[in-house]
């Protein structure tokens, strides 16, 4: 077998380019008389240039990547991390309405009561303020979007963290609205016999309306809209015979669905179980949960089934964001209060968590989990490692994480805290 040495190659092949430069001088210097011009290192002509700009180019890449992977090295090791311990590195002095409802709206604090809804940034600033009269508000968000409807009213208020998006009136009862995170709004309307649901863009123009009766196709238990607002996924309650039936169906509104009846693309029947739990994940991931099932499906256009989980243990809550859903079990084993059973967007079970605090709040954030009861933070990851579990001093309405991993703005009745974990 032959042996090529690339080395003494290379070096042979490099004698040889020189001993021609050489060559090359000696003969410009027999032509014109006299020694070459000084070479001053520098390749002046197009080529050149385009050179050194490449190798300039590939220097800072290089940089980037590896302040990149330092960066992921050290969040990632922020996340894994347990805490033990927590301060306060910084208060700004609130006051919020005893009875107002407070929710993170894109890292910032929504106010919502019934007789407005305002936002304001982690130093207590102001970003906008509504003024409406309610008497049972429902609030829904998604992303940066809000949406704001009494409950048999008429109007819906749509607002982002900019402000407000505007205003929608369906000239029917409310039941029930869902938002996309680009302000599009879909909103159950109650009629004397038949329920409507609309499909609203982001400026309050109607762009699709479908006609539901308990009789023929069903009633609308659920709705959600996927973040660009594309696709509709409706949960429908229906008789059939003796028995009761749900629909899953998908309505798509883009240019996909525009062949199919009613814009709908996919749908799903499920004999003996109600769903009133339909969501989107993110673009092409949803989920719907009856009282024995969690389904998800798959597709940004043509939403199709990929995996059923099946429990027989009474559901008591269910929390999603766009990687994970969770669900809430009482603990079977008799050693905790709770199970928080997590699975990823392929549908498969990923962990579990017990506890046994009496919480009022359960979030999903990245792939942990946010549990409190206003005093007592328990976090844990979604394969069910604990990484802090603290009490705080001042008992917290809302926390809501930052983008650093140990960093949390906790709002108490009459502040606004930075709160670090260590």
């Amino acid at each position: 077998m032959a042996v090529v040495d690339f080395k003494k190659a290379a070096g042979s092949a490099l004698r040889r380019r020189r001993n021609e430069a050489y060559d090359e001088e000696d003969a410009r210097e027999e032509l014109y008389g006299g020694a070459p011009e000084e070479d001053t290192g520098e390749d002046l002509s197009e080529s050149g240039v385009k050179r050194r700009r490449f190798v300039l180019l590939m220097r800072l890449l290089l940089a980037a990547a590896v302040i990149g992977v330092i960066a992921v090295f050290f969040i990632q090791r922020q996340s894994v991390r347990n805490y033990t311990a927590y301060e306060i590195r910084d208060s700004v002095p609130v006051s919020f309405p005893e009875s107002s409802r407070l929710l993170d709206l894109g890292g910032k604090i929504l106010t919502c009561s019934r007789d407005g809804a305002s936002l304001i940034d982690s130093s207590g600033k102001a970003q906008w303020n509504i003024t409406y009269e309610m008497q049972s508000p429902m609030v829904v968000t998604s992303g940066d979007s809000v949406a704001i409807a009494d409950e048999g009213g008429s109007v819906i208020h749509v607002m982002n963290v900019g402000g407000s998006v505007g205003t929608i009136n369906t000239n029917m009862p409310i039941s029930t609205i869902a938002v996309a995170e680009n302000g599009s709004v879909a909103a159950v309307l109650e009629d004397t016999s038949v329920s409507w649901v609309y499909l609203y863009d982001s400026a309050g123009k109607t762009v699709a309306y479908i006609k539901r009766s308990m009789d023929q196709s069903g009633y609308p238990l659920a709705a959600a809209l996927s973040p660009d607002g594309r696709l509709l996924a409706l949960s429908q309650l229906s008789v059939d015979g003796a028995d009761i039936k749900t629909s899953i169906a998908f309505y798509n509104f883009g240019a996909v669905g525009q062949n199919a009846v009613e814009n709908c693309v996919s749908g799903y029947d499920y004999r003996n179980e109600v769903i009133p739990f339909v969501r989107f994940l993110n673009r092409e991931i949803s989920v719907a949960v009856s009282d024995s099932r969690i389904a998800f499906f798959n597709g940004a256009d043509i939403p199709k089934s990929q995996a059923d989980t099946f429990f027989s243990t009474r559901l008591s809550g269910v929390y999603t964001n766009e990687d994970f859903c969770a669900l809430l079990f009482p603990d079977t084993t008799g050693n905790d209060r709770y199970e928080l059973q997590f699975f990823n967007t392929a549908g498969r079970q990923i962990g579990t968590l017990t506890f046994s605090m009496d919480y009022t709040s359960i979030r999903l954030d990245g792939d942990r989990a946010i549990i409190t009861d206003g005093q007592r933070c328990l976090i844990a990851s979604v394969n069910g490692d604990v990484r802090f579990d603290g009490t705080f001093t001042e008992s917290a309405a809302l926390i809501i994480p930052t983008s650093t991993a140990n960093k949390f703005l906790l709002v108490t009745k009459d502040a606004i805290e930075t709160a670090y974990l260590r």
